[in-house]
């Protein structure tokens, strides 16, 4: 059995883009912008604060114009981050299930720091840690905040499975030597979480704890 586990957060752990998303249209309404699609908003997920609003700024924004827009919508998205964000159908059990099987898990996001600590804290107390976000360490798919977690605990890479609905989660657990595990209830289909290099995809939280409860 696997010793340990990093799970991303959005699309992974919980349902966050309803938020995200009302978030955006808030920011782009006050800096004069058009709305965007909720699927346009889905695509700009996965690569950290900066590229969610560059993604949806009209193309060829300045970098004052994303500079400025980021300030606005981390200032909407302070108020309204935990509207309607909640864990996924089957996650809660999922978590008390992996404790109770003595791993480690750690949440690692390239939403920033304060908003991933204030979301994982407030829907799971303090089952996950570390609970890193956007600041200290490389944005995925870097290896190097997964590869820190590994050393604070004091395993290996092989000992410990990542977890994400992304691509870029994919590539993060390729680049840091971990098992690769993609979830179909995400953000992004199955497909390119294969191409990515996902190792295995499962389909429920239940299906999840299973998995890490067996591999070696």
């Amino acid at each position: 059995m696997k010793k340990a586990v990093i799970f991303d957060l959005d699309g992974t752990l919980m349902h966050t883009l309803p938020d995200i998303h009302s978030s955006v249209n808030a920011m782009l309404r006050r800096e004069g912008y058009p709305e965007r699609e909720y699927e346009h908003t889905a695509l700009g997920l996965n690569k950290g604060a900066r590229y969610l609003i560059a993604h949806a700024l009209p193309d060829g924004a300045a970098d004052t114009d994303v500079d400025r827009a980021l300030i606005t919508y981390s200032e909407e998205y302070a108020l309204h981050c935990t509207d309607s964000s909640a864990p996924f159908s089957g996650i809660d059990e999922m978590v008390l299930d992996l404790l109770a099987a003595e791993l480690k898990i750690a949440v690692l996001s390239n939403k920033p720091d304060e908003f991933t600590k204030k979301m994982t804290r407030e829907a799971f107390g303090n089952a996950f840690e570390p609970v890193l976000g956007q600041g200290k360490y490389k944005t995925k798919p870097s290896p190097e905040a997964p590869l820190a977690i590994a050393s604070e605990w004091g395993l290996s890479p092989d000992e410990i499975a990542f977890v994400g609905d992304s691509d870029v989660d994919m590539q993060t657990a390729r680049a840091a030597g971990m098992t690769a595990v993609g979830v179909a209830w995400g953000y992004r289909d199955t497909a390119l979480l294969e191409r990515a290099g996902a190792e295995y995809i499962v389909f429920s939280p239940d299906e999840l704890c299973r998995l890490i409860t067996s591999l070696e």
